[in-house]
């Protein structure tokens, strides 16, 4: 399955790289910045990688699921531990 990111807007803020990766690789900040996102729990494995669990709803349905993540000089990659089926 592919997935296409899509910047639609795009804000500067007067900070250091190194704080705003910092940010970025708090992953327990995706609360706030997915909207179907209401909880998220962290476990980290070790000081760049580990696990994560969302719960939250999509379209007003309820909705959970865990990722792994690693982190990198970008700010993170994350996967889905149980990805949708390609099929119906």
């Amino acid at each position: 399955m592919l997935r296409a990111l899509k910047t639609v807007s795009e804000l500067t803020i007067p900070h250091s790289a190194a704080a705003a990766l910092a940010v970025v690789q708090n992953i327990k900040n995706i609360e706030y910045s997915e909207v179907k996102a209401d909880h998220v729990e962290v476990h980290p494995a070790t000081a760049d990688t580990g696990t994560y669990d969302v719960r939250g709803h999509f379209a007003g349905i309820p909705w959970h699921n865990r990722f792994t993540y690693q982190l990198n000089e970008k700010g993170f990659h994350s996967t889905e531990v149980n990805p949708p089926a390609d099929h119906p």
